[in-house]
């Protein structure tokens, strides 16, 4: 019975050990890990950008809503650089040279609050996050990475000249909401994410 045992255990340590079993075994492990990773580095590729991009139009008979949505559109990016550059501060600069040297620019970047309406106007007047990056530049620590100004989200474009006079325009529509027409963009054609 015990040369039964052993011849038992000789031949599952072969089989488990073997090229073809190892492959079996892992390959799907491989598979599934490659499968679970690639979608998430593509998302924080985009995330690096700044995001999903999203392109919309704006239906507006009275043209006074376009210009109020550019500027909140405006708003939202100078937002979004100030709390960006501001989190660059704390990580990149010698704190000790910027509230020496710059205090103004240290109580901003440093000491600041990114949420605060006024502070984002002093950015706003100084010319926005590059232009505060640029004063920055001299008091930061060897060795800092660049910094990138995060990307707008959203981005108006006009819209299809077809659809304003359309008798149906939830029709009208429909083609260019699913992708089926791609309408003109900054940079080409781009798929219309909303219409307002």
């Amino acid at each position: 019975m015990r040369s039964v045992w052993l011849i038992a255990v000789h031949g599952f340590i072969q089989h488990v050990t073997s090229r073809p079993f190892l492959l079996g075994v892992m390959l799907p492990m491989f598979y599934l890990l490659f499968v679970g990773w690639v979608p998430n580095a593509s998302q924080s590729q985009l995330a690096l950008l700044g995001g999903t991009v999203r392109h919309f139009a704006v239906l507006d008979e009275t043209g006074q809503a376009v210009s109020a949505i550019d500027a909140a559109l405006e708003l939202d990016r100078q937002s979004r650089g100030f709390y960006a550059l501001s989190e660059y501060a704390k990580d990149h600069a010698d704190e000790d040279r910027l509230r020496k040297a710059r205090p103004d620019l240290a109580r901003l970047l440093i000491d600041g609050d990114p949420d605060s309406p006024a502070q984002l106007a002093e950015i706003t007047a100084m010319g926005g996050s590059i232009a505060a990056f640029i004063e920055l530049r001299p008091y930061l620590q060897k060795g800092a990475p660049p910094f990138t100004e995060p990307a707008g989200r959203f981005f108006r474009i006009n819209l299809p000249p077809e659809l304003p006079t359309a008798k149906d325009f939830a029709t009208a529509a429909k083609p260019y909401l699913s992708a089926e027409k791609l309408v003109t963009g900054t940079f080409g054609p781009v798929q219309l994410w909303a219409i307002l």
